[in-house]
């Protein structure tokens, strides 16, 4: 039997961020608004209050009250019967979205799992090659897939559902950490790869990410990260091309040695023509 779909979507939101909930709220009344899924706002912990509480580890107080805020979520989401739908307040919704969390949850049927990432970042070039290719089959087919995380780097905890059974055990594993050393997704990640956490995948995805600066990840990272968030925006079906041009030509602007970008256009090229004769 498939599990049913969530009562409400728990959107963790710091106080001083009224605006990222506004986006939210917009992108939730133009495409899930007469979904029957409410729409809830958790006031997340901040870093000053994750100072005061003193947890040990070696990630920065703003990371850790992002840990905190979710586990304090998740607990105030728990319901024996519905899945817990956790969200940041950067995640984007679109057309396709309640549609591919059904279809998800019909193909999970009785298989088991504890997490369902409704969106990830792909993080090694092979992964995005992969779920690029894949995406494209999908979208041809009108199919959409549970894709098995264990093994794979990803990260993003954007959007993701926790199964109704399995939140006791999630919350237990994350009142056993006694230091934050790994943000949420990371830890997810970490977990489903040592078999201790079940996550999939909604394919292709489900939500996005909106265009908003990151509020945890130090400055240093942000190029980085900018990279694996271009490619997340270029698997959503909704993207403008010529909006994610102008987002690359940003990125580009001395970051790139002659020998990567000839690299990126022999995958193009090698990738199109393979699709071409349905390699």
């Amino acid at each position: 039997m498939s599990p049913p779909l969530p009562r409400a979507i728990h959107v963790i939101n710091l106080d001083r961020a009224r605006e990222r909930m506004a986006s939210v709220v917009r992108s939730y009344d133009a495409h899930l608004g007469d979904s029957g899924i409410a729409l809830n706002r958790f006031v997340a912990v901040d870093a000053a209050e994750a100072a005061r509480l003193g947890t040990p580890g070696t990630l920065n107080w703003a990371e850790k009250a992002c840990c905190i805020s979710h586990g304090r979520c998740l607990q105030a989401a728990a319901d024996p019967a519905y899945p817990a739908w956790i969200a940041e307040d950067d995640v984007a919704f679109g057309p396709w979205t309640l549609r591919r969390i059904r279809e998800a949850l019909a193909e999970v049927g009785d298989r088991p799992w504890d997490v369902l990432l409704t969106d990830i970042y792909a993080t090694d070039v092979h992964g995005m090659v992969d779920l690029f290719r894949l995406r494209r089959r999908l979208l041809a087919e009108r199919r959409t897939k549970l894709i098995d995380l264990r093994g794979m780097a990803f990260a993003s905890a954007t959007s993701y559902l926790v199964n109704a059974s399995s939140i006791p055990k999630v919350i237990g594993l994350l009142q056993e950490r006694t230091q934050l050393d790994m943000v949420p997704d990371i830890w997810m990640k970490t977990l489903a790869g040592a078999g201790k956490l079940i996550c999939l995948g909604v394919f292709p995805f489900a939500t996005t990410v909106a265009d908003t600066p990151t509020q945890i990840q130090p400055e240093s990272s942000s190029r980085e990260l900018g990279w694996w968030t271009a490619y997340r925006w270029l698997l959503w079906d909704g993207t403008d091309p010529a909006w994610l041009e102008g987002k690359l030509a940003a990125l580009e602007t001395g970051s790139r040695d002659p020998e990567s970008a000839l690299l990126g256009r022999i995958l193009a090229g090698t990738m199109s023509e393979a699709d071409s004769r349905g390699g």
